[in-house]
């Protein structure tokens, strides 16, 4: 069982579910986009500047496996880390789910690389995007081949900040966190590739997922 306390996973699970809840009940959820999609990366993250930005948060990531009994592997816990310079003033909290579309953006996660740039190591196109009464923002990149399905990024945000978007925002496995959830050996690529079991708590978030699917 995972403890809020030592595991931030936990946090992370429960938010993802609360963020589609929220998505579904403004009728904004991506229910094609999740159907498309080769995995799934939440993250609640807080933003705060003026001129010059701060964003950090924490989240997780999914990746799509069909043979597994949930269809998800189990999740990957990450945190979120960002800083931007230019015109970026206030604060706010940003609930946000990107549909991974390419296995390219599953296999960013994979590499033995630390920190993920949003938009360079997964394929998510910049742009500015203005969200200040929990609107949710799309933006869209890369297009896989086979299914034409696109990486997007969905945000639910709750502040005052003249720029919400995503820009200068990277990501890395928490090696803390996974070695409090999963055991000290075990890696990334371990998790998103089926071969360590999920959380029991991660059938929360696979049920909402379920439900749609």
């Amino acid at each position: 069982m995972l403890d809020a306390k030592k595991n931030p996973l936990l946090i992370s699970i429960l938010d993802a579910v609360d963020t589609l809840k929220n998505m579904e009940a403004q009728n904004k959820l991506p229910v094609d986009a999740i159907k498309n999609c080769r995995g799934l990366l939440t993250m609640l993250t807080n933003k705060v500047g003026f001129g010059v930005s701060v964003t950090q948060g924490y989240g997780l990531v999914i990746a799509r496996l069909p043979n597994s009994p949930s269809g998800w592997s189990a999740p990957l816990p990450i945190k979120v880390d960002g800083f931007s310079v230019g015109a970026v003033m206030g604060y706010t909290e940003q609930h946000t789910l990107i549909s991974l579309a390419t296995d390219n953006d599953i296999q960013a996660f994979l590499k033995d690389k630390r920190a993920m740039k949003i938009g360079l190591d997964f394929g998510v196109s910049m742009g500015d995007k203005v969200d200040k009464n929990a609107a949710v923002n799309t933006q869209t990149a890369q297009t896989d081949a086979a299914s034409g399905a696109k990486t997007r990024i969905y945000t639910l945000s709750k502040g005052m900040m003249v720029d919400v978007s995503m820009q200068g925002t990277s990501v890395e496995p928490d090696v803390e966190d996974i070695a409090n959830c999963y055991g000290q050996h075990v890696s990334p690529g371990d998790i998103l590739t089926g071969k360590v079991s999920a959380p029991r708590e991660a059938t929360l978030l696979y049920n909402q997922l379920k439900a749609w699917l």
